[in-house]
């Protein structure tokens, strides 16, 4: 439990909105699903969020204001890990709206 102090502290840095960028750029631009994948990780692992955490690319996760049902069944970490993730996504997606101006 101790690794999630740093994960709950995690913000996006300039490099990580550079990855992010990059991984929605070669989604947009067709590019094969493991770089896609490659390139979403690389953010992932730069905001501290390991494979068994949401990852700030996954929009099925995402599309209403809480949490799917069957997260909330499986406790408070699950919901937390879900509302953290989707605080960094929309903070990523401020960012690249901002550089975009």
């Amino acid at each position: 439990m101790a690794s999630r102090c740093c994960w709950l502290a995690a913000k996006p840095t300039p490099q990580v909105i550079d990855l992010y960028r990059r991984a929605r750029s070669l989604q947009r631009r067709g590019a094969d699903r493991q770089t896609c994948h490659a390139a979403e990780r690389d953010c992932d692992r730069m905001l501290g969020l390991r494979l068994w955490d949401f990852s700030v690319s996954d929009d099925f996760m995402f599309d209403s204001d809480e949490p799917p049902d069957y997260l909330l069944k499986r406790g408070t970490n699950a919901g937390a890990g879900w509302h953290h993730v989707r605080s960094l996504r929309e903070q990523l997606q401020g960012a690249d709206r901002e550089l975009r101006r």
